[in-house]
């Protein structure tokens, strides 16, 4: 991401004036589109860390390594989106249905060092693979927890292939899974 977001500087698509201006009409047009969104993503995904907790040593570790977490994690979440918003605008970044691929698509270093896009794929791939490696083994050990059952191989294998039947059902599209997600 650190080089990405230097390439980007770098190839001077960013904008700083598409950040203005800033708070226009005041906070409370921010908390009412922010209010499910802030709950949801990004510290939705705190609830299946409450899974992994218990394999930890120290309380005051633990404290200290999710507040280092969320703090980064939320650090890193907006230097993303200042740079999407002022590479694409707040309108192009609005509707895009991935914004971080049509910024990495803007990068042009000297005619040399173009079509990245193939870089944003793998990093959004590899950022998807372990999210969901995550969200899948929380939710298992949390059967098995539930359940009190000592061999997770059989949760596994049912919960994968419960996912596996349960999305290609029920999730259709990408827009469907985006409007599930935020509106229901």
């Amino acid at each position: 991401l650190i080089s990405i977001f230097t390439m980007i500087f770098i190839s001077r698509q960013v904008n700083l004036k598409e950040l203005t201006p800033i708070l226009a009409k005041g906070v409370s047009p921010v908390f009412n589109a922010a209010y499910p969104m802030v709950v949801n993503f990004p510290f939705g995904e705190m609830v299946i860390f409450l899974m992994y907790w218990c394999y930890t040593d120290s309380k005051q570790k633990l404290r200290k390594i999710s507040f280092s977490a969320v703090g980064i994690s939320g650090l890193i979440l907006t230097l993303s989106l200042i740079f999407i918003i002022s590479v694409i605008g707040v309108d192009y970044a609005s509707s895009s249905t991935i914004p971080f691929l049509e910024v990495i698509k803007l990068i042009n270093i000297g005619n040399i060092l173009t079509n990245l896009d193939a870089v944003g794929i793998v990093i959004i791939f590899i950022g998807g693979f372990y999210k969901m490696s995550i969200f899948f083994y929380g939710g298992v050990s949390a059967i098995s927890t539930l359940f009190k059952i000592k061999n997770s191989i059989w949760v596994i294998i049912v919960m994968g292939m419960g996912v596996l039947l349960f999305s290609n059902t029920f999730i259709t599209n990408f827009p469907f899974h985006i409007w599930l997600g935020k509106k229901v």
